[in-house]
């Protein structure tokens, strides 16, 4: 009996438990579903931070190989001869060529890759792309503006004192640093008059004695100019400025006054000029004609091929004349001097002068013996004062020929584009002289005169003869090394890439010489001034596009 009741109590409780079990499922069922939904969230919010990561990244690559481009640009602009840069439209204000460059191959829907273009701007000189509120010029930076530091040394050396007074110019610059900077850079252990060769390291250890505690200059030729900060009274302002964006930001009317550049400290003393526009470690130019052909050396030994050449690719006249001058050396002009282009040079005489400079040629003669008891025969220069295309020829003939076989140039102060302060610091050119310079650069040439060598200096009648014989070596208007950001671009919504670059193309292929990666400092100028242009209208993607249209979100999957 109490068996069957046992039975009937279990069978009464079996329908209980089975329920109990079906929700027990039906809760396990629904966490498991809510686990696995998470999970999917999870993965799906994590593919899409990997998407907008992914899309980030390909943006950031291509703009940094659109800055790139930009540094291919000038580098292949470079190589070429100066005639070809003259069509390309010139190097130093060029915004066709230098602003919002599309890049070909990249002009897919409405986010094409561009890149610009920019350098400081020159104060002194007239552009068309610097506007009055902008410090932003589309074109490059010549290296010649500035002192090249191992030049400071020969001019020093050349002209005891001169590598001071060059340096007094710089902004804020003081006797003292003037010294020490030189005593880094020369290679002897004499100290100058405010200089030291040696000088208490900051950096000692406490414990070390006095003497343990100096520290010696360079003694060299820095790597960098950042070696300078070593320097006593050398200062990360002095050197680079407060422009710590690198956005060459100047005050208005720094920008805007000419000859602001030269008092700039007074006018605006919260501001500190940087030394790193006056001086610089890299320089060089071609030993090149325009052409791009190399030019011919008159001091060459094998009188019978200079004069062969000098026939051919100049005149007869100036061919046989460089032969005598170097055969006899020069003589005072005389008043029965010959034409050289009548008579026949006896190329079997050895050369017994060297010529130091092209503009010994100038209002000279040559005395050629004709033999016993005979006066010789004078023969008179082909260039000669008062003559009305002697600028074209002599420029002509300076640009085709040189003193030197040396390949490469350096050291060369442009002057076209350097400033007040480097010009001030050249052996041999006094204030006045500076001034009627940065007077006619200011003022736009007329079209039909070319200053495109030194020599507008003498042929003007800024400088005698003999003083631009000594300046002539020392002064360009052109230059292979050159400094210039490149800004690579798509869009607003896009990042941007931004580079300063120190390209030397005094050798070939062009060589990057210093490369500083400027993106941690942002873009640094407006979208729009670089060149971008507003997006067109939303086009109707086609099958298998692969573009992003202007109202889609950037982060968008679809």
């Amino acid at each position: 009996m109490n068996g069957h009741n046992n039975t009937r109590l279990l069978r009464s409780r079996q329908p209980t438990l089975r329920t109990r079990r079906r929700g027990t499922v039906l809760l396990t069922v629904t966490v498991v579903v809510m686990l696995i939904s998470l999970a999917a969230f999870g993965f799906a919010t994590r593919m899409q931070t990997e998407h907008k990561a992914a899309l980030a990244t390909a943006d950031q690559l291509q703009a940094r190989a659109a800055a790139r481009s930009g540094v291919a640009l000038v580098g292949a602009v470079l190589e070429q001869p100066r005639q070809f840069r003259d069509t390309f439209g010139g190097l130093l204000d060029n915004p066709a060529r230098f602003r919002g460059q599309l890049i070909e191959g990249t002009d897919f829907a409405d986010r094409p890759n561009r890149f610009s273009i920019v350098a400081r701007p020159l104060t002194d000189v007239a552009t068309r792309s610097l506007a009055a509120e902008s410090a932003l010029r589309f074109g490059i930076d010549d290296e010649a503006t500035r002192i090249h530091l191992p030049t400071l040394l020969k001019w020093d050396r050349e002209h005891p004192g001169a590598g001071r007074y060059a340096l007094m110019h710089l902004p804020g610059m003081s006797e003292i640093q003037a010294d020490h900077l030189l005593d880094w850079l020369d290679a002897d252990s004499q100290p100058r008059q405010f200089g030291a060769e040696s000088y208490a390291d900051k950096d000692g250890a406490p414990g070390e004695t006095f003497l343990a505690k100096l520290k010696r200059p360079g003694n060299r030729i820095p790597v960098c100019l950042e070696e300078l900060l070593e320097i006593p009274g050398f200062t990360h302002a002095h050197l680079f400025g407060n422009d710590s964006k690198r956005t060459y930001h100047y005050p208005p009317a720094h920008a805007a006054d000419p000859v602001a550049r030269g008092s700039f400290r007074d006018i605006h003393p919260e501001m500190t000029a940087a030394w790193d526009d006056y001086l610089t470690l890299y320089s060089g130019e071609r030993n090149e004609a325009a052409d791009g052909r190399p030019r011919i050396s008159v001091n060459q030994p094998e009188l019978g091929i200079l004069h062969q050449v000098l026939a051919n690719e100049l005149n007869l006249e100036l061919a046989n004349f460089t032969i005598a001058l170097r055969q006899f050396g020069p003589t005072s002009p005389g008043t029965d001097a010959t034409r050289s282009q009548n008579i026949a040079v006896d190329l079997t005489v050895p050369a017994t002068y060297r010529i130091e400079s092209l503009l010994d040629l100038v209002d000279t003669s040559v005395a050629i013996p004709t033999g016993e008891n005979k006066p010789p025969r004078t023969l008179a220069s082909p260039f000669r004062r008062g003559t009305a295309d002697l600028y074209t020829r002599l420029a002509a003939f300076l640009d085709r020929c040189t003193t030197t076989a040396e390949p490469i140039l350096t050291g060369r102060i442009s002057l076209t584009t350097a400033p007040r302060e480097v010009l001030l610091g050249i052996p041999d050119l006094d204030a006045g002289v500076v001034e009627r310079i940065l007077t006619t650069r200011q003022a736009r040439p007329d079209p039909n005169v070319t200053r495109n060598s030194a020599i507008w200096l003498w042929t003007d009648g800024l400088v005698d003869l003999e003083r631009m014989k000594r300046l002539l070596p020392r002064l360009t208007t052109r230059s292979d090394v050159v400094r210039f950001q490149t800004i690579g671009f798509c869009d607003t919504d896009s990042p941007t890439y931004r580079l300063e670059v120190i390209l030397d193309a005094s050798q070939k292929p062009p060589q990057i010489v210093r490369l500083v990666d400027l993106q941690r400092l942002g873009r640094g100028f407006d979208l729009r001034t670089l060149g971008w242009q507003s997006p067109v209208e939303d086009q109707t993607l086609e099958p298998g596009a692969t573009f992003r249209r202007s109202s889609q979100r950037k982060d968008s999957l679809f």
